[in-house]
């Protein structure tokens, strides 16, 4: 019983804590010395500031102790039905065209409602908005989405993927969600110009919007650049 319950236990958190510090500690970011959350859990972001997580089915939203889907099959009025208003409401807010067709990511919540990342395709869409509203060039915050762009899973498995905290991190070391610009919106006809340019060179051959964040990342060698400074990842 000792050795199964208490010496046991304490030799394998032992040796992740030294071996796999940041995995063992949950893969916590930290910036200003405050947890700011998991590069494997998904969180909200609220405001046009932002890169926004694709939708969460999990308890009201973005739920770690309620992880799941919403058990809605593919012929349900309800699920159509969210769909199509999320459509809607992504193409509103990124100021996008209505027979533009968006990323499925973006409109659809993962299994485990938790999913950290978004397509390539569904960063690039948002970025105008950005840009917009921080006060940036479209090509800085295009720039970012590269830096911060993870390949696929072995190189075989999977999309490429972006990890929504780290790059809303990385958006905040440039510039403050404080120092938002108000003025009109990048011309539409440049905005589908650049995105489609840019995921050309961005996208594998498969289908297009498919869901990202199949496979999570290793929290030891985290993208961006090694994503952070040291300083915002919480070692023990």
């Amino acid at each position: 019983m000792l050795l199964l319950c208490v010496i046991y236990p304490l030799v394998v958190w032992g040796i992740a804590q030294l071996v796999f510090p940041v995995k063992a500690s949950g893969s916590l970011v930290q910036m200003d010395n405050r947890v700011t959350g998991s590069v494997l859990i998904g969180q909200r972001f609220i405001g046009a500031s932002f890169f926004h997580p694709r939708p969460s089915a999990a308890g009201k939203g973005y739920d770690a102790l309620a992880s799941g889907g919403s058990n809605l099959g593919p012929l349900s009025k309800t699920l159509l039905e969210q769909v199509k208003r999320r459509v809607k409401d992504y193409r509103e807010e990124n100021h996008l065209p209505p027979g533009i067709s968006v990323p499925m990511d973006a409109v659809t919540a993962s299994g485990s409602g938790l999913d950290p990342h978004i397509s390539v395709e569904n960063a690039v869409w948002q970025a105008g908005r950005i840009a917009e509203t921080r006060g940036l060039s479209k090509e800085t915050v295009l720039a970012l989405i590269e830096k911060c762009t993870e390949n696929r899973q072995l190189g075989i498995f999977g999309e490429k993927r972006v990890n929504v905290l780290l790059l809303n991190l990385e958006l905040e070391k440039i510039k403050p969600r404080t120092l938002l610009k108000k003025g009109p919106w990048t011309s539409q006809n440049f905005l589908l110009k650049y995105n489609q340019k840019f995921l050309q060179g961005s996208r594998g051959p498969a289908a297009r919007g498919a869901a990202a964040g199949a496979f999570a990342p290793s929290s030891e060698s985290l993208n961006c650049d090694s994503q952070l400074p040291a300083k915002y990842l919480n070692h023990p």
